[in-house]
């Protein structure tokens, strides 16, 4: 596990070759909460850690491994869209993003270290052949340069409960974004701001 900060990793896994050919690199987040205890936020196929328990499906989108990892850590909650999105514990907030259905991603923010953990709400994504920067071009992200995918608009259903969740998540006193595609980065709450397409 590569740490981020204290308390708080990252683990790599392969990129995932989606439809047509497109790749799409994969992390997974590590915290270790003020009880002691681990939270994983989107797991992947390959973890090295004996003993979690949460395990965060941040969305719709990110449940692919969500069924091994509670084959591997059969005692962990499981927190996915459709079922109980909170954790209580003093090291980290969590904002479902309302407003698009359709993703319903759930963000955290680990408090000791500044750090928002995210999976589609914002990207930092480099391609790795041409039929990926084909589909990052067309929905805004990639260029190795955090930015939010024009998917966040489009599929927007209420842009006032949307916004309204936004603002408290950029709220947060944010210093790092870990992503679920792509390294993370330095950068604060205003910086983020400038890339809601919401």
């Amino acid at each position: 596990m590569e740490p981020l900060a204290n308390d708080i990793w990252q683990v790599t896994g392969p990129s995932l070759n989606m439809i047509g050919g497109v790749m799409i690199p994969s992390r997974s987040t590590v915290l270790r909460l003020q009880s002691g205890e681990l939270l994983v936020y989107s797991p992947i196929a390959d973890m090295p850690i004996d003993a979690v328990a949460h395990v965060v499906a941040p969305n719709r989108l990110h449940r692919m491994f969500a069924a091994a990892a509670m084959a591997r850590w059969p005692s962990a909650k499981l927190h996915e869209p459709g079922g109980d999105r909170m954790v209580a514990d003093d090291a980290i907030a969590i904002e479902v993003i309302a407003g698009v259905p359709k993703i319903d991603e759930a963000v955290v923010f680990h408090r000791p270290s500044g750090t928002l953990v995210v999976a589609d709400f914002v990207f930092n994504m480099t391609a790795e052949n041409l039929r990926t920067r084909m589909a990052f071009a067309l929905t805004g992200v990639g260029g190795n340069k955090v930015a939010q995918s024009k998917e966040w608009k489009w599929a927007c259903k209420d842009r006032p409960a949307a916004r309204a969740s936004i603002a408290r998540v950029l709220a947060w006193p944010i210093q790092r974004v870990a992503f679920c595609h792509g390294e993370s980065v330095a950068i604060d709450s205003a910086g983020l701001a400038t890339l809601m397409r919401i």
